[in-house]
């Protein structure tokens, strides 16, 4: 055969023409960082957000007042408010006053409350820019890989032709043909997957950011731990939760003091009539009481509660001691696993090196008459099957950064 066709050449040529389009198309990163912070998950963690801080403001606050109006000592037989002396018309007022510990224990949980969803909110944020540059990375891995199956097809077309020569010159090449059938079959199957993979992550793309954006996936560079449990988003939480639990042992400890009630009533009265029996002046009377609450069935009440709330603290200093250790472990095992996939892209590099040389030396000896056509295929194939494995171990050291960077706090 004397066609003389480097798919090296080709397949350069065919993956840098949807890389031209899609840059010319491209949007800015930050831009799709902006769209996750309006997604609607954090949103809603906003909105629960400013809830409990208003939540907050209300637990310091007292409760309504109580009026009353009433009519006291009214004759039955004869309602009068003249004839008998204790009648009166009455307005009264009522003030509970809960105590102050009990009220702020309840502001500092809220508090606590809605420093946790702020951190969540901070957690699930970096959950999905990790999401969105996974995305952007299987994306870039599936053009790639569709582009390395396209050239594959052309170098079976190539061999196919090759194969045809070789049997027509009376060579015992027949099983070459059935053999690359089959391969053709399996680059089918191949685009099929990839095409559903394809799909999928452009459904993650409309989930992440409302649709399918041209957008050249940033450098992703992995964040060093300093050694500080703090770092991780995992243990920011669980800290707050220590801070939840202690406002919930203040507000059982202030459950022991006392509740007051302030009350005040005006007596409205009449002077009597006159009559024998009914001579009698019409002053005014005006009463006031304080109320409190004595914790004396604390045994059954506010001891129980107390100890329940001392053992959620000690569950959550626990819990957080437990967050730091899967957080710090998450953190080690994808960073070790990025390492090992940034050697298997530096050996895959090579080998492709090594596979391209060998169709260069393959080629030169072709044109030289020496050997078949069919050797130079057969790297340039071997050397496009490396490149579809270096595109996936590319990818796979993105998703691995990103995923451990996501673990820690950015600022």
């Amino acid at each position: 055969m004397s066609t003389s066709l480097s798919l090296s050449r080709v397949f350069s040529a065919v993956l840098a023409a949807p890389l031209l389009l899609v840059s010319a198309h491209a949007q800015s990163f930050d831009d799709l960082e902006a769209r996750l912070r309006a997604h609607p998950a954090l949103q809603s963690l906003e909105w629960q957000t400013k809830a409990i801080g208003a939540d907050g403001l209300a637990a310091l606050g007292l409760p309504d007042p109580v009026i009353s109006l009433g009519i006291n000592n009214l004759p039955v037989e004869d309602p009068a408010f003249d004839r008998f002396l204790p009648t009166n018309k009455a307005i009264g007022v009522r003030q509970d006053i809960p105590n102050l510990k009990a009220r702020r224990a309840g502001a500092a949980m809220s508090d606590g409350q809605a420093t946790r969803l702020r951190l969540l909110a901070d957690q699930r944020l970096a959950a999905l820019r990790a999401h969105l540059i996974t995305a952007l990375a299987d994306r870039q891995r599936i053009a790639e890989q569709t582009q390395v199956l396209k050239s594959q097809a052309v170098a079976f077309a190539a061999l196919t032709e090759t194969v045809q020569t070789d049997l027509a010159a009376g060579r015992a090449v027949a099983f070459r043909l059935a053999q690359i059938d089959v391969e053709r079959v399996e680059l089918d199957r191949r685009q099929a997957g990839l095409a559903a993979e394809m799909a999928a992550v452009e459904a993650t793309l409309i989930d992440l950011v409302g649709d399918v954006p041209q957008t050249d996936l940033p450098p992703i560079a992995p964040r060093k731990w300093g050694g500080e449990a703090n770092a991780f988003h995992a243990v920011r939480l669980a800290d707050a939760g220590i801070d939840i639990a202690e406002a919930g042992t203040m507000r059982a400890e202030a459950a022991y003091r006392p509740n007051w009630g302030v009350g005040v009533t005006y007596q409205q009265r009449e002077a009597g009539s006159g009559l024998p029996g009914e001579t009698f002046r019409g002053d005014d009377w005006f009463s006031a009481q304080i109320s409190f609450t004595v914790p004396l069935w604390k045994r059954n009440n506010q001891d129980p509660k107390l100890r329940a709330a001392k053992a959620r603290e000690a569950g959550a200093r626990s819990d957080l001691a437990a967050t730091a250790r899967t957080a710090q472990a998450a953190w080690q095992r994808l960073d070790a696993a990025r390492i090992a996939a940034e050697d298997s892209v530096r050996l895959l590099d090579v080998k492709v090196a090594g596979l391209d040389e060998q169709a260069r030396a393959a080629r030169s000896n072709y044109e030289a008459g020496y050997g078949a056509y069919s050797a130079v295929i057969d790297a340039e194939l071997a050397a496009l099957e490396l490149r579809s494995q270096l595109a996936a171990e590319r990818a796979r050291v993105i998703a691995l950064t990103a995923e451990a960077n996501s673990l820690l706090v950015t600022s």
